[in-house]
């Protein structure tokens, strides 16, 4: 038997009914069940799309969406999906608004910052960016490639 007094084929069921409390409680107790052998110690996100709308008044309508991408919530997320394990990721500024992107990838780098060191950043270009002015805002930022 397992969290809820849910058994069998049903465990990996999440009832609408269920409070936060018991699908977490369900979700650790499956971890420990079927993951926790198999997940390793460090787990690395590589793919990451980067920004948040709620906190930069300057994102809004970027993506038409606001995702908790703070790294604080990324970190609190990951130690919820992959307890006890060290969590990174490559995040990914993005915005489809060019006027927004310099500002999406300080952004994205100041969350890795934020993050010790676990993250790392890419940087965003378009094609009407200049060589050299990338070369020198990939250098300031500590970014470690490029995405377009």
């Amino acid at each position: 038997q397992v969290a809820g007094g849910i058994t069998g084929e049903d465990r990996n069921h999440v009832s609408p009914m269920m409070d936060a409390d018991q699908i977490l409680e369900q979700s650790r107790t499956m971890f420990a069940d079927e993951l926790d052998s198999f997940v390793p110690d460090q787990v690395f996100d590589a793919h990451f799309e980067m920004w948040d709308e709620r906190e930069q008044d300057h994102f809004k309508g970027s993506v038409g969406v606001a995702l908790p991408t703070r790294f604080s919530d990324i970190q609190a997320a990951c130690d919820w999906l992959h307890p006890g394990r060290q969590v990174g990721a490559a995040f990914i500024p993005f915005s489809f608004k060019p006027e927004l992107i310099a500002s999406v990838n300080e952004w994205a780098s100041a969350q890795t910052r934020a993050s010790g060191d676990t993250c790392c950043t890419y940087f965003f270009v378009t094609p009407a960016d200049d060589p050299e002015w990338v070369r020198q805002e990939v250098r300031r930022l500590g970014a470690i490639g490029l995405k377009g």
